[in-house]
């Protein structure tokens, strides 16, 4: 089996392509000595167009996205498809985007991806302030696209079911695979008490999205109770300096394509007690899977796909999403305070790693749902 790998923007080798999925799918294919051929970006001049007409669509807050244009996909599916033919591909795995508009002689094409577009719609930032045309278009050309796929991997449980209920899909082609952790080699032992003084790691790209005022607030709370927790957070830089703290530092951005910076990186998980990330929008969380590999448990929100990635109970602690700052204080102090119940959270966090959150059994699995949309195309002899 030969396998087409593609994704809509962006070098798929690229570890700042949509959160380094892409380069760790080829990275395990590569490994498993599985047959694919990396395809090019498909009409990239057409999409830098469609992202500068959405940036400043997006400023009069009447936002044009581009992937629901159907011309523009339509466009951009021919352009895939004659270079999956070429390269004589058995099935077309896209990462991360849709086609649309599948022809006679078509590649079948596969979609691994962590949330519907319809689910995206006013919670994840790309999907804010949309125009009225966009919206209209979300549901038709998704559900279009969807039902001519040869099959839909979809990363947790939540965006599964919804794209079966949405758009009522064959649930025999539909599946719930999830991504693996983007830190490779780990082997971390599980953790049998928090530190002195405790150290919290968080990660995320997105202030107010990802939490991290929430953690910073946490961490506050957690001070005036007596706790002298430390804070460490990658990703972003605060918005002012109101939210600086002694106790709280600020790493910036850190690059896994950087020796320096991926070391950086890897530090922190090996140094810290407990992975926080009070999320309010999360389609899958990468990176809670990779605290699980540094065998830290996870205390976050239970929104969207984190329950996939954290056991609530297991491998971390899940609150709901309104849950104040005093409530994660509460959580982190009874940590502190039964050392076997946060043992027996990094053993469980070390277990789910090693039994479902790897990019090998992830890649894996997808290849196994390729080998089955393969045959179900092959023509009838």
């Amino acid at each position: 089996m030969r396998i087409a790998v593609c994704t809509a923007e962006g070098r798929v080798d690229d570890i700042l392509t949509w959160s380094g999925i892409p380069a760790n799918v080829i990275r395990t294919m590569r490994d498993l000595d599985a047959g694919y051929v990396v395809l090019d970006e498909p009409s990239p001049l057409l999409v830098r167009f469609g992202k500068v007409v959405a940036a400043a669509s997006k400023r009069a807050r009447v936002k044009v996205n581009w992937e629901v244009e159907p011309w523009l996909v339509r466009r951009m599916t021919r352009e895939v498809q004659a270079q999956a033919q070429r390269a004589n591909a058995d099935v077309l795995m896209l990462l991360g985007w849709h086609t649309l508009g599948v022809e006679d002689g078509d590649v079948p094409a596969v979609i691994w991806t962590d949330a519907t577009y319809a689910q995206r719609v006013e919670k994840a930032p790309h999907w804010q302030h949309l125009s009225g045309r966009t919206r209209r278009r979300v549901e038709p050309v998704e559900g279009e696209s969807l039902r001519q796929m040869a099959a839909v991997v979809m990363s947790s449980t939540v965006a599964y079911e919804d794209a079966i209920s949405r758009y009522h899909l064959d649930p025999s082609r539909v599946h719930r695979i999830g991504f693996g952790a983007n830190l490779v080699g780990v082997e971390a032992e599980p953790k049998s008490r928090m530190g002195d003084p405790p150290r919290l790691l968080t990660v995320g790209v997105r202030w107010e999205r990802k939490g991290i005022d929430r953690c910073v607030l946490i961490t506050d709370e957690l001070r005036r109770r007596g706790i002298p927790v430390l804070l460490d957070v990658v990703g972003v830089q605060p918005p002012d300096s109101s939210w600086r703290r002694d106790h709280v530092t600020y790493h910036g951005f850190l690059n896994k394509d950087s020796g320096q910076d991926k070391a950086k990186l890897e530090s922190l998980y090996a140094a810290a007690d407990l992975f926080l990330l009070p999320t309010r929008n999360e389609p899958f969380g990468i990176v809670f899977a990779e605290a699980a590999a540094y065998a830290l448990p996870s205390l976050g929100s239970a929104v969207d796909g984190v329950p996939d990635v954290v056991r609530h109970g297991h491998s971390g602690v899940l609150l709901p999403l309104d849950a104040p700052a005093a409530q994660y204080a509460d959580e982190i102090a009874d940590l502190l305070a039964c050392p076997d119940r946060y043992a027996g959270l990094s053993r469980g966090a070390v277990a789910h790693h090693r039994s479902s959150l790897t990019w090998d059994s992830a890649v894996r699995s997808v290849l196994d749902v390729c080998e089955i949309a393969m045959r179900r195309q092959a023509p009838k002899t």
